[in-house]
């Protein structure tokens, strides 16, 4: 980080895990970093020193002899988290600070009450007059206008990858609420991420979970307070197929299970189980911490499941969007003795995939046939390779079968849950979001 004398002690106090807020920005951090304009971005962002995002590490804290707990020591939302120089009028840090007027449907007060300006004591006139030209744009442009002239105000890839990330890691608190504007001529504003504990299916209470397929943006914040941002509901009626392409892209790198998953597992692999109890035993600060949300339910382990099932999700939301790609799709299927058949030309290099969320309450029978995927599936041995499941409802073994000319393959695992979801791809068959 270099020499610094600013920073930012985070308790988490909704995430006892500590690690969605840190984890999430060095996600963002990727994500920033395998676009292909990052050349041209500005070079104080490429910088920066996790790409305009926040970075961080957790500490055990200690005041006046008594142990707080753990927290997280940040980086602070200030100059130096963007790179920026506050004696430039051109330089600016806009956070949205509310859930409604935020959201591009009204003129801008930057005062604090629904934007901040976190850069300058003086939020400079020309800050405010670039700010409201973009507002106005998004409010009042024809759908031709709005993607001819877009770039003459934001970076468009910044808000195909925000809009994409706070789908993907369902960022309930980050649309309206916690939106980062950066500029670096005054002009052009380049969307980024901050605030993210409440991610990872974490409600902003940090008292329960929500389903992994939260809708993005109904359920949302925003959407819960009314309304919902107008800049990314345009974004994504008007540009589909670069929001599909950019998530093919996303779901193969930054965004794939096995990043985010090894970032996770790396966080919580610093901090042995009678830490975590520490955060809120009866010594912790003479009990005083004892009420955090969410001690039973909310780990690593739970964030890891939500991970590869909301990817699933959004897979199955973004996919279908347009011509690109496609997905052989069936949702909530009860086999109940009938077949269910779908036939259609699959390129897995384009990134087509099979996906089939199958409700196996209702088998009965032992090695219950649920899901063949090939160019021949009555057929065994299949030139082009095939997979058949079969469903144990005695031991509520999953069965996956692979064949390939001669090769054979065979591997079994327990299911936990009589629902699921099944995935074949390119990469292989998944269950509920882990490779088998």
């Amino acid at each position: 980080w270099g020499n610094q004398n600013k920073f930012c002690l985070k308790a988490n106090w909704i995430d006892l895990s500590h690690a969605r807020n840190v984890i999430s920005a060095k996600l963002w951090g990727d994500v920033v970093k395998s676009r292909s304009d990052y050349d041209s971005l500005p070079e104080e962002l490429r910088t920066s020193p996790n790409q305009g995002a926040v970075d961080g590490f957790p500490v055990k804290v200690y005041c006046n002899n008594l142990y707080w707990g753990r927290y997280t020591w940040n980086i602070p939302k200030d100059a130096w988290m963007a790179n920026m120089d506050d004696e430039l009028e051109t330089h600016c840090i806009l956070c949205g600070e509310n859930y409604e007027s935020s959201c591009f449907r009204a003129e801008a007060v930057i005062d604090e009450s629904d934007w901040t300006d976190e850069l300058h004591d003086e939020v400079p006139d020309s800050i405010r007059t670039s700010l409201n030209n973009a507002i106005r744009f998004v409010m009042n442009s024809t759908d031709e206008e709005f993607v001819a002239n877009i770039e003459n105000y934001f970076n468009l890839p910044s808000l195909i990858d925000y809009y994409l990330f706070c789908y993907a890691i369902c960022h309930l608190d980050g649309l309206g609420k916690n939106q980062l504007l950066f500029t670096y001529d005054g002009t052009h504003w380049i969307a980024s991420a901050y605030d993210m504990d409440s991610t990872w299916g974490l409600y902003w209470d940090g008292t329960s979970l929500v389903s992994t397929s939260y809708k993005m943006q109904e359920e949302y914040e925003t959407g819960a307070h009314g309304t919902t941002n107008l800049l990314y509901e345009r974004l994504g009626t008007l540009f589909l197929e670069q929001i599909k392409n950019r998530w093919f892209e996303l779901r193969n790198g930054a965004l794939s299970f096995y990043n985010i998953n090894r970032y996770f597992e790396s966080f919580g692999d610093l901090c042995p189980p009678y830490v975590v109890a520490e955060d809120y035993a009866n010594t912790t600060d003479n009990g005083v911490f004892v009420n955090i949300p969410s001690k039973e339910t909310n780990n690593i382990g739970q964030i890891r499941e939500y991970a590869a099932k909301r990817l699933l999700y959004v897979d199955s939301k973004i996919n279908p969007l347009t011509a690109i790609g496609e997905t052989i799709l069936r949702g909530n299927y009860s086999p109940e003795g009938e077949p269910w058949i779908d036939t259609a030309t699959l390129n897995f290099n384009n990134g087509d995939y099979v996906e089939a969320s199958i409700d196996l309450s209702s088998c009965v029978d032992s090695y219950e046939n649920i899901l063949s995927v090939g160019d021949n599936i009555v057929a065994w041995y299949q030139p082009v390779g095939g997979y058949h499941l079969y469903y144990d409802s005695n031991t509520n073994e999953l069965q996956v079968n692979f064949s390939y000319s001669s090769y054979h393959a065979r591997t079994s695992i327990t299911l936990t849950d009589t629902n699921i979801i099944v995935k074949v791809d390119s990469g292989g068959v998944y269950i509920n979001g882990a490779l088998v």
